[in-house]
């Protein structure tokens, strides 16, 4: 077996098998702070689980609503076979793979939107155009920490971004790495952008857009949130940290664990002592995510 071929099915097994797990740890850390016992760490492969087993139920939907969380998850699941893994490409890799991996994160957003709308439910709609909102402040500032990421590593394939030889100047890196932490709270539904504990319809992004899924479809939009958490979470761990790539597959796929684990626990943290932002504040701080990419470039090229 080739070594991209490893590296592609390593990168799925891996999301796919712990990706639930460090998304409860980050649960935990907030209940420890708050001073409460709250879920099992491993309380979202119960509900994954639980989900799947039962029968959907649908009124007037249509069959965009129903394969919507389809297309959501098997996009993720793409996105995770792509990324790079001890400085191997995946088997799926090319020249300009980063364009793929950007528009990849964002299918998901554009199907749950339709879905949402195809309900014709206006706590649905609110939901999703919130996300789309979002998405329109993130989404930039994403393809701009990759291309910053790009021009520092003189390629265009995402394992040449995360290359251990990629030099990074000091202000440089700490722009990238606060942009994708910002973006990071933001795609993952996190404080300050959102509870993801609310069940108040007017605060609901990302949970709004689901609210009317059961069964299947519902077990994998919670399967595609903790996975979509798990690989902006990784990004910023191999953008923050080059070193990765000189590790051994045998001891990266540990490693990316637990260096996803220490930012989704500091995102617990910060979710401690952050409040939620009312919603004409949200924009401020998500183009704060672009402001600290463009600052990355201009450190880069005049640093």
């Amino acid at each position: 077996m080739s070594t991209g071929v490893i590296v592609l099915l390593g990168n799925v097994l891996t999301a796919l098998l712990l990706a639930p797990l460090v998304w409860g740890m980050g649960g935990k850390v907030r209940d420890w702070f708050e001073g409460r016992r709250g879920p099992r760490v491993t309380q979202l492969y119960y509900d994954i689980f639980k989900e799947l087993r039962k029968s959907a139920n649908y009124s007037s939907a249509t069959l965009v609503f129903r394969i919507a969380p389809v297309m959501g998850f098997c996009s993720l699941v793409l996105a995770a076979g792509l990324m790079p893994a001890g400085g191997a490409a995946s088997w799926l890799g090319f020249a300009g793979d980063l364009f793929l991996l950007a528009a990849l994160l964002n299918v998901g957003r554009f199907w749950m939107a339709l879905g949402a709308l195809d309900t014709g439910v206006s706590g649905n709609a609110m939901g999703a155009s919130r996300d789309v909102y979002y998405g329109v402040m993130v989404t930039p500032a994403l393809f701009l920490v990759l291309a910053v990421l790009a021009v520092v590593s003189g390629g265009m394939t995402l394992n040449g971004m995360f290359a251990v030889d990629t030099a990074y100047r000091f202000g440089c890196r700490i722009m990238v790495v606060l942009a994708l932490l910002l973006i990071y709270l933001a795609e993952s539904a996190r404080m300050p952008f959102e509870d993801p504990d609310s069940r108040y319809a007017a605060a609901m992004v990302k949970q709004g857009m689901a609210r009317d899924y059961s069964g299947p479809e519902y077990g994998l939009v919670l399967y595609a949130g903790a996975l979509k958490s798990w690989l902006f979470a990784s990004i910023l761990v191999l953008a923050a940290l080059p070193v990765m790539s000189a590790l051994p597959l045998y001891l990266y796929w540990p490693a990316l664990f637990a260096g996803v684990s220490l930012v989704v626990m500091g995102g617990g943290v910060l979710e401690t002592i952050l409040g939620r932002l009312p919603m004409p504040n949200v924009p401020q701080y998500l183009l704060l995510g672009y402001g600290s990419a463009l600052l990355a470039l201009i450190f880069w090229l005049y640093g």
